[in-house]
């Protein structure tokens, strides 16, 4: 009998590719589509475009913006994307860099998630090295690897472009990708495409704001403090993250003087790429919030306090074991008796949005926020 052409199978039937180490989008994340889709844009193509080969000649896309402003979120809902999922069917796998972190142990991280074995990935000494034995892995294959908060481009991006420019064979867009974010413009431009966030906007910043104190939106449309308190955030996610969950236990106008009395005397202080607004107010919300978990009834919230505090020997990008992080504790803090301990204060400070917590096969680990 006359056999009838093979169908191509519907991309919507297909499971989804799988997910190495991608963070879950956060619970309260307000989406912004218009960034959201141009991000899209940047990573597979505009519609019309002939399949996005234009997009997706490039072998990657740099999520760049200052601190505070969400590009690791952004990236995050990329990553969950349905129309990524498509494109990359052969899996996403998410490494973190930071900027002590060179390209040899995230290339290790990448051997071991296309499944090779630890005596292979555990004895390269390079990244030539590496990359030989991972270019045959990525040939005809459309994984998508996301390095999270890059700073240098030839230490940290550039063995990885190389990598895909092998496996692509010359510039194939059939290819893998890579999407970074990065602080640093020159790093993106050097990989080779560049999308630049802007902050948010006056009503994007309200329903941020809002979400986080748990009240509906159209509450704070007309506040002055809660414009105040947008204004003051030069429109970054994450202060107006904090001074919502702060505002579930005191009024927007108390918040607004004590962020203005925390900003007397401060000295300024010059942040890389911190963008053009006053940073010191991301201090300043600081202050505040350890001052009132300080000055708090509940032992629970002076033991948090105390705890946070010792995290200043860390760097904003580190990444903090539960272990580490209990030792450091049980240092200062009497009743720090083990890991339960530990957990529980780790996990009031992220409710508070002063940490960020990461929980993978690894176990635990917290971060201060950049």
């Amino acid at each position: 009998p006359t056999m009838s052409p093979r169908r191509p199978q519907d991309p919507a039937s297909r499971p989804p590719p799988r997910l190495h180490s991608v963070p879950a989008v956060p619970e309260l994340h307000e989406q912004r589509p218009e960034v959201h889709e141009a991000l899209i844009t940047a990573l597979l193509g505009a519609v019309g475009d002939g399949g996005g080969a234009a997009a997706l000649s490039l072998t990657a896309t740099g999520v760049v913006g200052t601190a505070g402003l969400g590009k690791t979120t952004a990236a995050t809902c990329l990553a969950h994307d349905a129309r990524v999922h498509a494109r990359f069917a052969d899996g996403i796998v998410w490494l973190v860099f930071g900027q002590e972190r060179d390209a040899l142990s995230n290339l290790r991280k990448l051997g071991r998630c296309l499944g090779l074995r630890r005596e292979i990935w555990n004895e390269w000494t390079d990244a030539d090295e590496a990359n030989d034995e991972l270019t045959p892995l990525l040939k005809d294959k459309r994984v998508l690897i996301v390095l999270d908060d890059v700073w240098e481009y030839p230490r940290q991006v550039k063995p990885f472009k190389d990598l895909l420019m092998r496996s692509r064979g010359g510039g194939s867009a059939q290819g893998s990708k890579l999407l970074l974010t990065t602080r640093v413009c020159k790093v993106a431009e050097a990989a080779g495409g560049l999308t630049e966030l802007s902050q948010c906007n006056e009503a994007v910043g309200l329903r941020i704001l809002a979400k986080y104190m748990g009240r509906p939106s159209s509450e704070l449309s007309d506040d002055a403090d809660a414009k105040r308190l947008v204004k003051m955030s030069g429109g970054l996610p994450i202060m107006l993250e904090q001074w919502g969950v702060a505002c579930r236990r005191q009024s927007m106008a108390s918040l607004v003087a004590e962020l203005n009395k925390a900003k007397e005397g401060m000295e300024v202080l010059n942040v890389d790429a911190a963008g053009d607004y006053e940073y010191g107010n991301f201090f300043a919300g600081l202050e505040a919030q350890l001052a009132r978990l300080e000055k708090s009834e509940k032992e629970e919230e002076r033991e948090m306090a105390r705890c946070y505090c010792m995290l200043a020997v860390s760097r904003e990008d580190d990444q903090v074991p539960i272990d580490e992080a209990r030792r450091l504790w049980a240092a200062g803090v009497e009743r720090m008796k083990g890991e339960t301990s530990a957990t529980r204060v780790a996990r009031g400070l992220a409710g508070e949005k002063l940490l960020k917590l990461e929980e993978g096969e690894s176990g635990m680990r917290l971060s201060l926020l950049d």
